[in-house]
């Protein structure tokens, strides 16, 4: 079969709108907060709002843009954007100021992030929306595992994405989509694989901090068995949560392979749409 993306809808930079989507996803788990902001919002007055001025990191906030929409950027082109070498707030309000807003934010990323066509493919000749989907899907998987094995539109999601893996490719997809994609359930499993972590690093802490006290008590037949213990117990988290990752099924219903998502893509308003 011969797919090929056409060439007469190709995207080349993603939408504001579809980045700031992106960055709404970043804050609950960052700043704890889910207070709404739009394009004009200042960045500075929005993190004052939410009470997190004070805890603002700027390479923290750099390092999760990156990391984030996948891509890198110097650190002077951030300091530029942030206005870092700007010596007075009067300076820094007048140059810097007015594009400190999630919609310059945006346009900064949105200049510099790979951009994955979402657009119809030609199969034989004729314009396939679905093709297209799946073949910007293939794109992401590669994007976030460089090593993954070829899968097609028939295999599910999860034999390929699982726990943190899928979170990263669904959240990527969703942005991309401009939120057409429903997000990710969480299910009792899931509640389960956390608390598995919360309490295997519990253990491994309590466990560590014996072998330490009975090292320095000159204890070392004390301390080797803390140590084994505490393998044991890491050990034994790590087995338990991969076994209710695999059990853990966080897609929403009617999602279960790639050709239902290449579908749902397909149907989203970014695809096919120029920027």
């Amino acid at each position: 079969m011969w797919i090929t993306v056409m060439q007469t809808q190709t995207i080349r930079r993603y939408s504001r709108e579809q980045i700031i989507i992106g960055l709404r996803q970043i804050m609950p788990d960052w700043t704890g907060s889910t207070e709404p902001f739009d394009a004009d919002r200042r960045i500075d007055e929005h993190f004052k709002t939410i009470g997190f001025w004070d805890d603002l990191d700027l390479i923290d906030l750099m390092w999760r843009a990156e990391s984030f929409f996948g891509f890198q950027c110097p650190q002077a082109d951030w300091e530029e954007f942030f206005g870092c070498n700007l010596k007075t707030k009067d300076e820094w309000e007048a140059k810097a100021g007015p594009r400190f807003t999630f919609g310059g934010l945006a346009d900064f990323i949105a200049e510099r992030v790979e951009v994955v066509p979402l657009e119809p493919a030609s199969v034989l000749g004729k314009a396939c929306d679905a093709a297209g989907a799946f073949r910007a899907i293939e794109t992401v998987a590669r994007q976030l595992r460089p090593g993954i094995r070829a899968f097609g539109p028939s295999t599910p999601i999860r034999r390929v994405f699982i726990a943190g893996r899928l979170t990263t490719f669904w959240n990527r997809l969703r942005w991309m989509t401009e939120e057409a994609l429903p997000p990710l359930r969480t299910t009792m499993v899931t509640k389960l694989r956390w608390a598995c972590c919360a309490v295997g690093a519990f253990m491994s802490i309590v466990i560590s901090i014996f072998a330490i006290v009975t090292t320095i008590h000159a204890e070392w037949l004390g301390a080797l068995r803390g140590l084994g213990a505490a393998l044991c117990a890491a050990l034994c988290t790590v087995v338990i949560y991969q076994l209710l990752a695999r059990a853990d099924n966080r897609l929403p219903p009617g999602l279960r392979t790639f050709k239902d998502l290449a579908t749902a893509i397909a149907k989203s308003p970014a695809f096919g749409r120029t920027a």
